[in-house]
């Protein structure tokens, strides 16, 4: 599953390079949250916190998309 997680990241943040949206920051969690249970503890916190971080971002108004 994790193959697959990383090519929707990689999907997405091409569609929307650069700008802060849910689907990136989701994507962001999805992976590091399943970095983290395969025991790559530091990658997948680094990644939850990138996601959480967006989503902070999005939820203060600092981007267009809103959900």
């Amino acid at each position: 599953g994790l193959k697959y997680l990383q090519e929707m990241l990689t999907l997405r943040q091409k569609l929307y390079p650069g700008l802060d949206h849910p689907d990136v920051a989701h994507s962001l969690h999805e992976v590091g949250s399943s970095l983290e249970r395969m025991g790559q503890h530091s990658k997948g916190v680094r990644l939850m916190r990138k996601g959480l971080a967006m989503r902070q971002r999005l939820l203060r108004g600092n981007s267009g998309f809103t959900r």
